[in-house]
């Protein structure tokens, strides 16, 4: 049988061609002519103006930073506390008032001294302690002086004839020779120069305190200890002024002026 044919055959799919799509396809990968993409360009930024003309903002910032005229993070607007403003009447902090311009303070240690040092950098007041320290302290020398001189220069030196019967007997058994007023003699001389270094001595403690030398104090302190085998008899006398004037050297305005002193010493280094 002849086969019969369609009046109108359909025809294969011609392919179509690149710069002629079709309408009912989507339509990627499309490369416009560079007159297009003038144009398409054009029309963007036409379109952003006026968008922008509308709104009255200025243009976007780039990724990350801030719209401008504000900061970042919710911090204040520069020139402002971050804790609202300065109370009413008050100027804020670091301006003073009346239009006078910023006071600056130091901070520690720029000429001010550490704690424990005295605050004082002038003459330094001595106290009416260190005065009697000073004076109890010569009249300590003074009596003690004065009680070993009338000691020494006494009739055989203060001792009774048995004594001296004693020790004559004592020097014979030891067979020493010597006559006890010629032993006396010698010990009168070794006693006035002896007396003579430990009124020095008074004399230097005294003198150092009053120019407020703590080493001076620190021997007087212990000279006044070692006076106290002395404390009977006249000698109480001079132990009881000497041992006054160390305390009065360790009382609190005392103390105060051997410190003002020896700051200034060290800064004068």
């Amino acid at each position: 049988m002849n086969e019969q044919h369609p009046e109108h055959p359909e025809q294969p799919d011609e392919p179509q061609q690149p710069d002629q799509p079709r309408d009912d396809r989507p339509q990627y990968g499309i490369r416009l002519t560079p007159e297009q993409q003038a144009e398409h360009q054009a029309r963007l930024s036409q379109a952003q103006q006026e968008r922008q003309a509308q709104q009255g903002q200025h243009p976007a910032p780039p990724y990350g930073q801030p719209p401008q005229g504000q900061s970042p993070y919710g911090q204040p607007p520069q020139g402002q506390s971050p804790y609202g403003q300065a109370p009413y009447g008050q100027p804020p902090q670091g301006y003073s008032a009346y239009g006078q311009p910023p006071v600056y303070q130091p901070g520690p240690g720029y000429g001010y001294p550490g704690q424990g040092v005295p605050q004082q950098l002038g003459p330094i007041t001595k106290p009416t302690t260190i005065d009697r320290s000073y004076w109890l302290i010569l009249a300590a020398g003074l009596a003690f002086l004065v009680i070993e001189l009338f000691s020494l220069f006494s009739p055989n030196m203060g001792l009774t004839p048995e004594m001296l019967d004693l020790y004559q007997e004592q020097m014979d058994a030891a067979g020493l020779a010597i006559e006890m007023q010629s032993f006396l003699e010698s010990v009168r001389i070794f006693a006035v120069v002896f007396t003579a270094l430990l009124v020095a001595l008074y004399w230097l403690i005294a003198t150092g305190i009053r120019r407020g030398s703590n080493v001076a104090r620190i021997f007087g302190t212990i000279f006044a200890v070692l006076s106290l085998t002395s404390a009977f008899g006249p000698g109480l006398i001079y132990v009881a002024l000497g041992v006054a004037g160390i305390v009065f050297a360790y009382l609190r305005p005392s103390s105060e002026y051997l410190r003002a002193k020896a700051w200034e010493k060290a800064m004068r280094r």
